[in-house]
């Protein structure tokens, strides 16, 4: 979230395949360089998401990700921004190469009856940290990470908040004018159930590790706002 912390991949070679049907062999995930199509922009920036042709807007949250989305981003005939958190740069884990992640479709992290939550890129790691807390006290939460902005998975975001009859979006941006107010409002547009959004304050991002985790959005503050979107609503 803070200063230049994310990369952004411009996927032109997926959208050069659509133009001519003498194009080279589109290159793979594995051919990609990097370095050439990447470029570093500040964490304050606005992408408009009604640019024509641009067809998706992905953001990975673990390795395994990383490399389903960016092939998919690859494999997709209109261009990507193929967006990575420079915190998860240093993640290990394993990496199943014939998951297929298409773009478009969240992810259900973990089930829940209680209250819906909705985050992605790193901030689902702090997601998960808050429902462990939640759990501890009676609250299950169903955990969705969205993976992909635009198109963003709809369905599966409106059937867990039907079920649950709450929503909770966290996103590490700025709440104000963040991507958390489409989905809230289109959940409270078709459902009418009790929605919530929790992002960062609209503060300058201080160069300090202390300073800078004032902007950021803890586990303690989503276990707050978790607890006050259940609250009775008073009439």
């Amino acid at each position: 979230m803070t200063k230049l912390n994310c990369l952004i991949s411009l996927i032109f070679a997926a959208f050069a395949a659509t133009a001519s049907e003498n194009n080279a062999k589109q290159p793979t995930s594995r051919e990609v360089n990097q370095e050439t199509l990447s470029c570093l922009v500040p964490s304050n920036c606005v992408i408009s998401f009604s640019s024509y042709g641009l067809d998706a807007l992905t953001f990975e949250g673990n390795g395994e990700q990383a490399m389903s989305l960016l092939r998919a981003a690859l494999a997709c005939g209109d261009p990507v921004i193929y967006i990575e958190h420079k915190t998860l740069w240093g993640l290990e884990g394993p990496v199943d190469e014939s998951v297929q992640v298409p773009l478009g479709k969240a992810a259900v992290l973990r089930p829940g009856d209680h209250l819906t939550m909705v985050s992605w890129s790193r901030q689902v790691q702090v997601c998960q940290t808050a429902c462990e807390q939640l759990a501890a006290l009676g609250v299950q939460v169903e955990l969705i990470d969205l993976r992909t902005l635009w198109p963003w998975d709809r369905e599966t975001v409106l059937k867990s908040a039907a079920k649950t009859g709450h929503l909770l979006v966290v996103h590490e941006a700025i709440q104000a004018a963040g991507f958390g107010a489409a989905i809230a409002a289109t959940v409270a547009e078709t459902l009418g159930v009790r929605v919530k959004r929790l992002g960062a304050p609209r503060i300058p991002v201080g160069y300090a590790p202390v300073l800078e985790a004032v902007a950021r959005v803890s586990a303690d503050q989503i276990v707050a706002a978790a607890q006050d979107c259940l609250k009775p609503v008073p009439r």
